[in-house]
């Protein structure tokens, strides 16, 4: 589990969520050449108090209404309405999603390779589905193996599995004007310590326990051990 509430390494061990993990970023775009900031969200939304979704959309809004050409929206679904709640199943019948078609501005289509679209951006908005302390998605780790600095919002306590030095942490942002402000103003040379320090990570024995082979090797361990 991602949970270390339950953990107690008898019967129930730490995995966090896993996947492919490589020592190196994407290639290095020249900073002068890279777009200010991107995202990349399926359209979800879901009521529940600890959600993150409703968060994402007053991103998107805010940066469509104020600095369009600083955004660039990406994922699945942002081209049809989202249905939520007691009628989410409606979202299965695609022309009835399509008949209340959205208009995002900043809508640039899927993204099949997200390495190959945060490559060419500075900052990307990181939020996950939902705050759950301990739980880092693969979201964070995107952006980081795309050579992307991310915006970080989710798990409470990022900062015990994450260096601080690799992300900026939105909630040092109340504002979106704050933020923006920030990453818009942020010289060359301060951008190339968050990617050096995203890099060192990438290249310690910190991110192991994230990787693949971590979770094939733990899991495999206690079975024999069984």
């Amino acid at each position: 589990t991602w949970n270390t509430n339950f953990v107690d390494n008898k019967k129930i061990f730490f995995v966090p969520y896993s996947q492919k993990i490589s020592t190196t970023s994407s290639k290095d775009i020249n900073f002068k050449n890279k777009k200010l900031c991107t995202a990349i969200f399926g359209h979800k939304m879901q009521s529940h108090g600890i959600e993150l979704y409703t968060e994402r959309m007053n991103a998107i809004k805010w940066f469509e209404k104020n600095h369009l050409a600083d955004f660039d929206l990406y994922g699945e679904g942002w081209d049809r309405y989202y249905f939520k709640d007691k009628l989410f199943h409606l979202n299965r019948i695609g022309p009835i999603t399509k008949l209340f078609k959205p208009k995002f501005l900043s809508y640039k289509g899927k993204a099949p390779f997200k390495n190959k679209v945060y490559q060419n951006y500075k900052f990307s908005l990181c939020y996950e589905n939902a705050h759950y302390q301990d739980y880092i998605s693969e979201k964070i780790f995107d952006c980081f193996l795309g050579g992307c600095v991310p915006i970080y919002l989710g798990a409470d306590n990022v900062e015990k599995f994450i260096p601080a030095d690799t992300f900026i942490d939105k909630r040092r942002f109340p504002s979106y004007e704050g933020l923006y402000d920030f990453i818009k103003n942020m010289p060359e040379e301060g951008y190339n310590r968050y990617i050096c320090a995203i890099n060192k990570f990438l290249n310690s024995e910190k991110i192991r326990p994230y990787s693949a082979e971590y979770f094939a090797n733990t899991i495999t361990k206690e079975i024999v051990c069984e």
